[in-house]
């Protein structure tokens, strides 16, 4: 007899779901395996060895630059509603013609 092609589809869904949850645990485990704790002393030790090691941050100033690539455009004449004629003269509306 056939199998129904749905249930075939919902276990092969459910057994991809279940091996997926499987190797999630196995994978947290492993790395909560790896863990190794330390006290506080070595932990400030570690952070201060690791800051003497990184270089010194780089700070970028623009200077006295004042906005000199932001130019603002105003609109010339009036602004056309979406619901207005087209001024092309199309006779349709601005929003099915240029708009």
């Amino acid at each position: 007899a056939q199998k129904d092609p749905l249930k075939e589809y919902q276990r092969e869904g459910f057994d991809l779901f279940a091996d997926l949850i499987s190797r999630i645990k196995e994978e947290s485990l492993k790395r909560l395996f790896l863990v190794k704790v330390q006290r506080e002393e070595e932990g400030a030790e570690l952070k201060e060895r690791a800051a003497a090691q990184r270089p010194a941050r780089v700070t970028l100033s623009r200077g006295d630059i004042k906005s000199a690539g932001k130019t603002t455009q105003k609109r010339q004449g009036v602004k056309i509603g979406r619901n207005d004629p087209c001024p092309c003269g199309s006779g349709k509306k601005y929003k099915k013609c240029c708009g």
